[in-house]
């Protein structure tokens, strides 16, 4: 208790002690929100990083399992590998039969603003019942370019199958 002259009871805050809280409340939640969009920023290229790489495991599994494509007319044949077709926008799988009509899968597009490395198309290609890569075997970055500012996650791809993030 603050006593006053004339012995009174100060209840309250004066303006400046509420000015300077709003201030400070403000200039925290600030930081917090700009931090945020940065976060939020690099989980866009982190997750599309790590999409892509579950589809190429998903690819390779289906050539070590011998998985033929569900419902596609088109591969009557020996199954001889699974292919992912990588652009700069999007990627897809494929899978390739002996008697030359490939299936392919639905184009995976990445999210605005997130581009591969690749100028043309890169094909990773993984073999039956081994999973190794026949063709494709390197390192592949994707970048988000926002506001100038940009973020990437590469994922790299050894001749054996490892397919790692980081």
């Amino acid at each position: 208790m603050i006593f006053l002259p004339e012995n009174k009871i100060r209840l309250g805050f004066t303006l400046i002690e509420v000015l300077i809280s709003v201030f400070i409340i403000s200039l925290l939640t600030g930081l917090t929100i700009a931090g945020y969009g940065t976060f939020n920023k690099k989980q866009i290229v982190k997750t599309a990083a790590y999409q892509l790489a579950g589809n190429l495991r998903l690819a390779q599994q289906k050539a070590i399992s011998g998985e033929k494509p569900a419902g596609s007319p088109g591969c009557t044949g020996d199954l001889q590998s699974w292919k992912v077709f990588i652009r700069s926008d999007s990627y897809y799988l494929v899978a390739s039969c002996s008697d030359s009509s490939p299936s392919s899968s639905p184009v995976v597009y990445f999210p605005p603003n997130v581009t591969s490395s690749i100028s043309g198309v890169e094909i990773v290609e993984f073999t039956v019942l081994t999973g190794a890569v026949s063709g494709g075997e390197g390192t592949y970055t994707l970048t988000g370019n926002f506001s100038g500012t940009s973020y990437s996650n590469t994922i790299e791809i050894t001749p054996s199958g490892g397919i790692n993030v980081q």
